[in-house]
């Protein structure tokens, strides 16, 4: 492997990594402050829209790494038909769920079609090689982050619920320090986050 596709791969790990910690903790705030909220917005729901957030922003690497290398023309059909699956999805599931239905049509229609094909074609074009390795670490950060979101919930349901405010006090607790801990134990000693421990250290000396 080249010098500039190894530094291309890592940094795009290194991306997926902060999003999986963004998205895990999002994704078990956004769960346990719904059970207080169920008057407005059902747990089910509040899932969809993390889904939503998540398969989004996951993909934003892809996305740079695709306009900085001007891979315009074979990706150019890819929107196109995932917004095609997009929409046929979202009347069927709109007219059956609502609005539930309209957001999980617009995970699926992402995760059917765009979130594989679009990488393939980077990898293929870019880099030379499969992208074997960047499926195989998708599905990682994603089993992780379910991981995360499950231990942090069970925790979260350990304390009384008789008092609402303390519950919610330490719901928030939780959700900061459990994806966290999950996370430094099982990025501490990757590439990934050694670079952006140097990056941290080198943001916090320039602002001294």
């Amino acid at each position: 492997y080249s010098r500039n596709g190894c530094r291309n791969r890592r940094l795009a790990r290194s991306g997926r990594g902060q999003r999986t910690a963004r998205c895990s903790l999002k994704s078990v705030c956004n769960a346990s402050l719904s059970r207080r909220w169920t008057n407005i917005l059902n747990l089910f729901v509040v899932v969809m829209i993390v889904l939503n957030f998540y398969t989004s922003n996951i993909r934003q690497v892809i996305w740079v790494y695709r306009e900085t290398s001007g891979i315009f023309h074979e990706t150019r059909y890819i929107t196109a038909v995932s917004a095609t699956i997009n929409l046929v999805l979202s009347l069927l599931f709109g007219y059956i769920w609502g609005m539930t239905g309209i957001v999980a049509a617009t995970v699926i229609a992402r995760m059917v079609y765009a979130w594989w094909k679009e990488p393939m074609i980077l990898y293929s074009k870019l880099f030379g090689e499969s992208a074997g390795k960047y499926y195989f670490s998708y599905i990682k950060q994603v089993c992780l982050c379910i991981f995360s979101c499950i231990v942090t919930y069970t925790i979260c349901h350990l304390f009384p619920k008789e008092n609402v405010t303390a519950h919610f006090i330490w719901s928030i607790l939780v959700c900061i320090v459990i994806p966290n801990v999950i996370l430094y134990v099982c990025y501490f000693k990757e590439p990934e986050f050694d670079y952006m421990w140097k990056r941290l250290k080198v943001n916090r000396l320039f602002k001294e």
